[in-house]
């Protein structure tokens, strides 16, 4: 990975080793070579005074040249630094690569939280999704159940009323017809009591032609008065 390529730890012996050979190897280059001796400086001009040059300038005796070649100074410069890199190593580059180790450890750590989060998100979406449709499937069983059981309880109750009526409708007819059988067989023992009295009477006592009319005529009306209208016509053709 490129984090880690970029977080890696700097490859130290091998940097320090660099350094030092370039040091090495610079020290000598940056110091000029040394000019073979010059034959003794000619007897200063007769007049100058000692500690001045010919045009009077003050010469500062054992003064150093800066450019003029030092081993011994490159030499303990080479052990200070070198020292100094130890130093470095050994306190700041390492608690340093340390830090960038622990620091890569915790960025990936988090990098793979973050993706096992958003993993186990995505799934408990696509969970609550597909609970969702079964709760819908569900509902919509459920109102269809509702539904079918609604109709089936209306056709039911709809088909006992019919029941019902039709019944009662049967029933009060029984009973209609059994009143009204009723009514004629009563109707009918009336008129042959009344029909056995006239002729008892007729029988007791010879009457004449007026009055075997007059009494026809009283039973009749007897009649009438006991029944209906029909119950009349058929008295007075039994009497007749």
């Amino acid at each position: 990975m490129l984090r880690r390529k970029i977080l890696a730890p700097w490859p130290m012996p091998l940097t320090l080793t660099s350094l030092a050979m370039l040091l090495v190897l610079g020290a000598p280059s940056a110091c000029p070579a040394q000019e073979p001796d010059e034959p003794a400086a000619v007897a200063e001009p007769t007049g100058a005074e000692p500690g001045h040059d010919a045009e009077g300038n003050h010469a500062v005796e054992g003064e150093a040249n800066i450019l003029e070649a030092q081993p011994s100074l490159a030499f303990y410069t080479l052990v200070v630094f070198l020292l100094l890199l130890l130093v470095l190593w050994r306190f700041a580059w390492g608690p340093l690569s340390k830090a960038l180790h622990d620091r890569e450890h915790s960025l990936e750590s988090a990098f793979q939280d973050a993706e096992r989060a958003r993993a186990e998100a995505a799934a408990l979406l696509e969970q609550h999704r597909k609970q969702m449709e079964q709760v819908q499937d569900q509902v919509r069983q459920i109102m269809d159940e509702a539904h079918r059981k609604a109709q089936a309880v209306y056709e039911e109750r709809l088909n006992q009323a019919r029941a019902d009526a039709e019944a009662t409708a049967q029933r009060a007819s029984r009973e209609i017809a059994a009143a009204k059988e009723s009514a004629l067989t009563e109707l009918y023992e009336k008129s042959v009591d009344l029909a056995v009295t006239v002729a008892g009477r007729v029988l007791q006592r010879e009457i004449g032609h007026d009055e075997h009319r007059r009494l026809i005529e009283v039973a009749s009306q007897e009649l009438e008065a006991v029944g209906p209208a029909g119950g009349n016509g058929q008295g007075r053709g039994s009497i007749a």
